[in-house]
């Protein structure tokens, strides 16, 4: 009985360990075509930065939008330009630059309608979120760098399926495709998941690896796609009808190929077809040069409304009367080895309870006097919320001549003058919008053309990439062989402390990465490392609930031992971004 007791505990131990995050939020709004902080933004961004631990491990994610005039791309940009407004002042106020992350949505993400200009003013905001992390494990942090990579589409396969994932990647099913373990095509609604790891990040959360055997593969982009019947069994693909995978990539490089994993530790190469999909450039998007369409800023006009300082009055409350001592709360039980006679512990307990009395007389005379005080508040108390009401009104009425005011003074003659200022540019801007729409709309067709021609899907996840044919599912990767015949060597990289971690070597010259294994004499060793190929040893845990990171580069000459710091999970995945020569 005993042992199943403590192994409940054990289990209840480890069901109550696992990370926990925590978010706040809040928003600031814009003029109409403006990326300058109001006054107003400014005061929220204060009043939410004083509500946040900036030496905690904290992420933010800030969001910009606009309202829907102007074209698209136009609104994206300027949606962009208010991100970036935040992230500056943040930035200045302590927030750590890695701690940050942008995003911009132009006018594809309203809350409210534009048809008026109360929605308009709405739309155009800029929304924070900060993210507290509080860790467990190495297990926690591993399993945020994984978060977002995974899911899950349910499809009718019965019918052509053409899928795109949030990273971009497209799966194109034929009708029928999937079959049962008896080889049966299945009819009945599938689940199909879907794990993308395309970035990083994403692979050392998942702990892939880039080797087929003992040679060192470069990568373009891994998936493993999996489909699950409605029975919850496992199936496969028909072998006469397999998946077109399109995998997005900003560059392409020669010698590509198919391969195919169980664990995603090791590779095979597959005897099927890797072509390159067409490349299409949206000027506004990918292009070097976009049109400069600015129109001139209205400078900062600060206004401050003055200060209220009044106080609305207190209630008055009735006072508590004091309870009267109990002559029988004060009896003594006599104990025999106490050495004391019961009369002498009898006239103790009588002074006892005569101060009490004494002691209760004072306190009733002290209530009285609260008691006639409490009665002339009550008196004053109307009179006295009369006065600070009429005092309020008096305050909001100073306000508002104040504002209008300042609108007469300050805002009217410059909103005058900005509106010039855009009067005179607007033609010019107007002709280069025409302009870039005419050479965006003839890049957009040829771009259909090209992938109908192709037989590929008509996506934005096709503009540059590699399209992938397997009729085996699991995970699925886009490599090629690291041929370079320069020198071989052995890597080992001493552990101290044997605690969990999770150390991989990275190199920085091409895409690849080795998950690294500690053997039995406390040390993470690896064979047949290119010796002239620039490579970097990342490792990462979590100790005492508090995120550690190791980031060393490789030197073949010298002796290499972890040696971790005190980080962030910010941190962490900025020092990914950077080994992959991406922004956050």
């Amino acid at each position: 009985m005993s042992r199943i007791l403590f192994l409940l505990l054990l289990l209840l131990a480890f069901c109550g360990s696992h990370a926990t995050s925590t978010q706040r939020d809040t928003l600031v709004h814009f003029a109409s075509d403006e990326h300058v902080l109001t006054a107003d933004a400014i005061a929220r961004l204060d009043a939410f930065l004083a509500t946040i631990d900036k030496q905690a491990d904290i992420e933010f994610s800030i969001a910009g939008h606009t309202d829907s005039d102007a074209s698209q791309g136009y609104n994206e940009q300027l949606a962009l330009r208010r991100s970036h407004a935040v992230r500056e002042y943040l930035v200045a106020h302590g927030v750590p630059a890695e701690a940050i992350t942008l995003r911009a949505f132009g006018e594809r993400k309203a809350i409210a309608s534009n048809n008026d200009e109360e929605g308009q003013a709405a739309n155009r905001r800029v929304q924070v979120t900060c993210t507290l992390h509080q860790w467990e494990t190495t297990a926690d942090l591993q399993a945020r760098l994984r978060e977002g990579s995974e899911q899950t589409f349910s499809i009718d396969p019965s019918v052509d399926q053409t899928i795109t994932t949030a990273a971009g990647i497209v799966l194109e099913l034929p009708a029928l495709a999937l079959v049962d373990a008896n080889g049966l095509p299945v009819t009945s609604t599938v689940r199909l998941n879907v794990t993308d790891a395309l970035g990083l990040d994403a692979i050392l959360g998942h702990e892939l690896s880039t080797r087929s055997g003992d040679q060192l593969i470069e990568t373009a982009g891994m998936v493993k796609v999996e489909a699950i019947g409605s029975d919850g069994a496992p199936l496969q693909l028909d072998p006469t009808k397999p998946l077109k995978i399109t995998l997005p990539a900003s560059a392409q490089k020669d010698g590509m190929q198919l391969f195919l994993s169980n664990d995603g530790s090791d590779w095979n190469t597959a005897a099927t077809s890797v072509t390159r999909s067409w490349t299409f450039t949206e000027p506004f998007l990918f292009a070097a040069k976009s049109p400069e369409l600015k129109w001139p800023a209205m400078r900062k006009l600060d206004y401050h409304a003055p200060k209220n300082t009044l106080r609305k009055p207190i209630e008055p409350v009735y006072p508590r009367e004091p309870k009267e001592p109990q002559r029988e709360r004060f009896n003594s039980t006599y104990r025999w080895y106490r050495f004391v006679s019961r009369e002498t512990l009898r006239h103790t307990d009588e002074l006892r309870f005569a101060k009490a009395l004494e002691q209760h007389t004072h306190a009733l005379e002290k209530h009285t006097r609260r008691v006639a005080q409490y009665e002339e508040e009550c008196a004053a108390y109307p009179q006295a919320l009369e006065d600070f009401a009429a005092k309020t009104k008096a305050w909001e009425k100073e306000k508002l001549e104040h504002y209008a005011q300042w609108q007469k003074d300050v805002w009217q003659p410059a909103w005058e003058a900005h509106q010039r200022q855009v009067e005179a540019v607007r033609p010019r801007n107007d002709s280069i919008l025409s302009a870039w729409r005419a050479e965006r709309d003839k890049y957009a067709e040829a771009y259909a053309a090209r992938m109908d021609s192709l037989g590929s899907a008509t996506t934005t996840a096709g503009l540059q990439g590699w399209v992938l044919t397997t009729s085996r599912l699991g995970w699925i990767n886009c490599d090629r062989f690291y041929n370079d015949p320069s020198p071989r060597t052995i890597l080992a990289v001493a552990d101290p402390d044997a605690s969990d971690e999770e150390v991989y070597l990275v190199f920085t010259g091409i895409k690849s990465m080795l998950q690294m294994q500690r053997n039995d004499s406390h040390e993470y060793r690896l064979n047949e490392i290119p010796k002239n190929q620039p490579a970097v040893v990342f490792a990462y845990k979590v100790l005492d609930g508090k995120p550690m990171l190791c980031r060393q580069d490789v030197e073949h000459t010298k002796k290499m031992k972890l040696d971790f710091k005190p980080s962030s999970f910010a941190e962490i995945r900025a020092a990914l971004n950077e080994l992959t020569g991406t922004k956050a």
